[in-house]
């Protein structure tokens, strides 16, 4: 039963025995003298699996036994129900495993992947934006991920206001695959509204440069802000995700990158097969200077 964070027939015994007596004192809370069917089951069910505990069962024996008579006797709901109530009563009595969240790890894994694909493929090349030793290329859907899980990225912005600034709002994001080291890099343009000395304001917009580090734990990812002059130095910003979080982070790099290789792979056909014997046709009638 993969709910449940044991090797210790014992201990899923007495997680379900736990839960057997809060249905009784609900029960006798209600005012309520005669166990019903739910209690009946359960009941029966502890008692055969300590039965067969003792006798040497294992895990896997006792598990399946429990499984069995809950599923014949209350059906497959309320089976799912029980098993979910002791899985949250063993999670208090282990530890997860930290193994099952490296998400940042994993991340930066897919990350590489991906910018190994593109420059194989040419991709970078054929839709990225060189400047200087480094190309970007846009990814437009997780561009659309990234800021729900960083709140809009308003963290950074605030970290503007200060002095004659009064306030920092976000107005667009846009997220690009780097060929470099970064792998993952973030322009924010932050509007920022100013004071005037002599009174009254202006709005004037501020890009702000992220590029992705590992956080501060094995399941948060982060970024490190470049400082946009004049302002103030900016700190590093960091997220913890969940394992939503991070296969959406996942599917949108994946979708982006297939988009890129449909469309090239479309674009590929269309030139060789109408493009080219077109320009053929074309060029053939053309007079060549004398």
């Amino acid at each position: 039963m993969s709910n449940f964070h044991s090797i210790d027939p014992n201990l899923i015994i007495n997680a379900f025995r736990l839960v057997l007596e809060g249905i009784k004192s609900y029960r006798s809370s209600r005012g309520e003298q005669t166990p019903d069917k739910q209690e009946e089951v359960l009941q029966d069910t502890v008692e055969r699996a300590r039965e067969l505990s003792a006798e040497g069962a294992g895990t896997d024996k006792v598990v399946s036994e429990i499984e069995s008579r809950l599923e014949q006797g209350l059906g497959v709901k309320v089976k799912e129900e029980m098993i979910g109530r002791a899985s949250s009563i063993l999670a208090l009595a282990q530890p997860f495993e930290i193994e099952s969240f490296r998400y940042c790890e994993n991340l930066v894994l897919v990350l590489n992947r991906a910018q190994e694909f593109c420059s194989m493929t040419n991709i970078f090349r054929l839709r990225g934006t060189a400047d200087g030793n480094a190309t970007y290329l846009a990814l437009p859907k997780v561009g659309l991920v990234l800021p729900r899980l960083f709140r809009n990225f308003r963290e950074v912005a605030h970290q503007l206001e200060g002095g004659d600034v009064f306030q920092a709002s976000p107005t667009s994001t846009r997220t690009y695959l780097m060929n470099r080291m970064q792998f993952l890099y973030v322009l924010i343009a932050v509007e920022v509204r100013k004071a005037y000395a002599i009174g009254g304001s202006y709005s004037e917009n501020v890009p702000v440069e992220l590029r992705l580090k590992a956080g501060s734990e094995i399941n948060s990812i982060g970024f490190a802000a470049s400082t946009p002059l004049p302002y103030t130095y900016l700190k590093d910003i960091e997220v913890r995700l969940t394992a939503k979080d991070f296969q959406e982070v996942i599917s949108a790099i994946l979708d982006d990158i297939n988009n890129y290789a449909t469309e090239l792979a479309t674009e590929q056909k269309e030139f060789r097969e109408r493009i080219a014997p077109a320009l053929g046709t074309i060029m053939s009638v053309w007079t060549k200077p004398q």
